[in-house]
């Protein structure tokens, strides 16, 4: 190598006192040795990638036939060289990790949105004290990555379903609060309190009648009588019973939605036709708004606002649940069009 291309970095002044471990490795004289300036890292740049304070530099020396590294061992410089070292178990790093896949897991269960779910998990990282945090979410689970020096705790948790419980999502809120207002310090207590919370289920007996009574109110929004809101009311309260019996016996939710959306529908439709002597499109109407009942607002909702704000994998993968029940529900409603079609022309309508 040319002697012109010989360059001598001199370390800054915070590098001058001797080190305890100095390792030197020789590369052959015609090695190609780019050359770099010391890299500067500020105490803002360390204290956000998790590692102590001051001003540092990458001790690295270039010369014509040799290539020295400089390590201070047991001090911040060992993040250079140094491989990643995963920790597991009940060390403080690892259920940190733990506890923030556990928040995320939860929040996207109970029906939160992925905007939501991320912010919460990271000013909840940052409260604990945790500055290099990776998070990943998809419709299977969600990820947690915290590095701290050369140590990385990983997590994961699977998310088996969205529902909804908003009840559920408000006490986890709360408990971001009491975290980042210092109420609660304890990575254990904070652990425990998220695992402690529950969904609270209503009634599945008032739900059915609740479902039932919002059937006929859509029946009266849409220009319905009295005769069409009750047979909406009667088929709303056959197709949420049905609907629950099939998801108790482990049914898929869209083979549920189709069966539940025949079932009410038919119901609902025969008692306006030839309980009420209804006309057809007063039939239609009942059958309708008894379907609108399996609408999945919520979902929908949520894939909307994920793909708008930039989560669009997440997003569409809940649209694209969200149709599949919305067609499921159509198909039912279908079925049922075609039934009450065939027993109208086949069947007097004085028939009770």
């Amino acid at each position: 190598m040319d002697q012109s291309h010989h360059v001598d970095h001199e370390l800054p002044a915070h590098f001058a006192p001797d080190f305890p471990h100095e390792h030197h490795t020789a590369l052959p004289e015609d090695f190609p040795v780019e050359l770099h300036e010391s890299t500067n890292y500020s105490q803002e740049q360390l204290k956000q990638d998790g590692y102590g304070q001051g001003s540092y530099a990458a001790p690295v020396m270039f010369s014509t036939g040799d290539f020295g590294v400089t390590t201070v061992e047991g001090t911040e410089y060992e993040r250079f060289l140094l491989p990643d070292k995963f920790v597991t178990g009940e060390g403080e790093l690892a259920l940190k990790a733990k506890l923030l896949a556990t928040l995320g897991w939860r929040m996207a269960s109970y029906g939160a949105e992925t905007r939501l779910i991320v912010q919460s998990v990271k000013k909840m990282a940052h409260d604990l004290g945790c500055h290099s945090v990776d998070l990943s979410i998809t419709r299977d689970g969600i990820i947690v990555k915290l590095r701290r020096g050369y140590e990385v705790a990983v997590e994961f948790k699977e998310i088996k379903q969205f529902a909804i419980n908003m009840d559920a999502l408000a006490r986890l809120h709360h408990i971001c609060l009491f975290v980042s207002e210092g109420k609660l310090t304890d990575p254990k207590k904070i652990y425990h309190a998220i695992r402690a919370v529950r969904p609270r289920h209503y009634s599945r007996n008032l739900l059915i009648v609740i479902e039932a009574i919002a059937g006929g109110c859509f029946a009266y929004l849409n220009g319905g009588t009295l005769a069409v809101c009750l047979s909406a009311i009667i088929g709303g309260l056959l197709l949420m019973y049905s609907r629950f019996a099939f998801i108790k016996r482990g049914f898929f939710e869209s083979f549920t939605f189709m069966l539940s959306a025949c079932i009410g529908s038919l119901i609902a439709s025969l008692v306006c036709h030839y309980g009420f002597h209804a006309s057809q499109d007063e039939t239609l109407i009942a059958a309708t708004c008894t379907t609108l009942l399996l609408v999945p607002g919520f979902p929908m909702l949520n894939g909307f606002l994920d793909i708008f704000k930039g989560y669009v994998p997440i997003g569409l993968t809940r649209l694209v649940i969200a149709v599949v029940l919305v067609i499921s529900a159509a198909v039912g409603l279908l079925t049922t069009s075609y039934l009450t079609s065939l027993l109208i022309t086949y069947l007097p309508q004085n028939l009770w």
